[in-house]
């Protein structure tokens, strides 16, 4: 999936403007490792390049392509995809590629030489130990994401000092098996001091259960779950002021049921289904859910494939509570977006 967009101004411009030099046109290519609809935290790094990219001087044409790394991680598939985008823009150069994730990286590490020779590419969205072999000269420039599961451990260490135990939790995706790497290395030198149970390598109802069934004194240290020992994706969306989020399945009844057990039966309506992608704040109203205009509501999607969860936004007064205290303010309907969260108040 492409997306192009034209960042300019507008066509009516007052009459003194109109002799004001026509910018000059810059094309920026975005390739995602994953779509935006896929994975929130790539959403956000868009957004924010979109918004710095709307300051520049020149007009901008932008181009985003989706390598879709979780969702068809095999080697013949990914290479169908860099194979049609080196077709794509073979005469529609980008004058810059901004790489987000390790595999739009590795893509053009094996590709810019022959096929965007002296395109600068700027490269986020993954860590340097992530890199491996790869060797970047110097057409590559960028931010590295900083992983610290040691100052993470180190934190919960002096919050619960009587630890005995740490379960790291993970999936079974690319990115997870990444994180996971990093963690163990991270933590070899704890080993001697505290018991480490990686629990990375299961489907997520059986992970739920053995999740209730910890012993005492024991942290739970998580990674990342985009895909799970099932083969289901996993993907959180955060409530924010500026955005709601909303899950629905449009085709059946698709539910992130290991987690929040059995759906309710209008979750599997027909009016639900088709009203919740049609009328979003209307849904919302009727279950006593009423947003601001300026809030954006976002609908999400699921499939047998992929499952949403919503975190919920954190209720006013909250802030002094316990973990058990906010556990209990959070409801389901919270956690798919047709309602919010209890207020302290409400839950004392």
């Amino acid at each position: 999936m492409s997306l192009v967009l034209v960042l300019t101004a507008g066509c009516l411009l007052p009459q003194s403007a109109v002799s004001a030099p026509v910018k000059q046109v810059r094309r920026v290519l975005i390739l995602n490792v994953m779509g935006p609809l896929s994975s929130p935290g790539v959403a956000l790094m868009d957004d924010a390049i979109v918004a710095d990219l709307q300051k520049s001087p020149y007009q901008i044409e932008l181009y985003s392509e989706d390598l879709e790394a979780t969702l068809f991680p095999d080697e013949a598939t990914q290479r169908q995809f860099r194979e049609w985008y080196i077709r794509k823009y073979r005469d529609r150069k980008p004058d810059v590629i901004i790489a987000v994730g390790l595999e739009p990286l590795r893509f053009m590490v094996e590709s810019h030489e022959r096929f965007f020779p002296n395109t600068p590419i700027v490269f986020c969205g993954l860590t340097e130990e992530m890199l491996g072999e790869l060797k970047l000269d110097s057409h590559f420039t960028g931010v590295w994401t900083v992983a610290q599961p040691e100052e993470t451990l180190r934190a919960a260490l002096s919050l619960q000092p009587g630890t005995k135990h740490v379960v790291v939790v993970g999936g079974t995706g690319v990115y997870d098996r990444y994180l996971e790497a990093i963690a163990r290395e991270s933590f070899r030198k704890y080993e001697s001091r505290l018991e480490f149970t990686y629990l990375t390598d299961l489907g997520m109802p059986t992970l739920v259960e053995r999740l209730k069934h910890l012993p005492e004194h024991t942290i739970v240290y998580h990674t990342s779950i985009m895909q799970d020992a099932d083969g289901t994706l996993w993907i959180a969306v955060e409530n924010t002021a500026r955005r709601h989020n909303l899950v629905v399945c449009t085709l059946c009844s698709c539910y992130p049921w290991p987690v929040l057990g059995l759906p309710p039966t209008w979750y599997k309506s027909a009016p639900y289904r088709s009203r919740a992608v049609k009328d979003p704040r209307g849904v919302l109203a009727e279950f006593g859910v009423t947003l601001p205009e300026s809030t954006e509501i976002r609908v999400w999607d699921s499939t047998a494939e992929v499952r949403y969860l919503v975190i919920p936004r954190r209720p006013a007064g909250s802030e002094a509570l316990s973990e058990e205290e906010l556990a209990a303010l959070v409801t389901r309907d919270s956690m798919i977006g047709t309602g919010l969260p209890r207020s302290p108040q409400a839950a004392s």
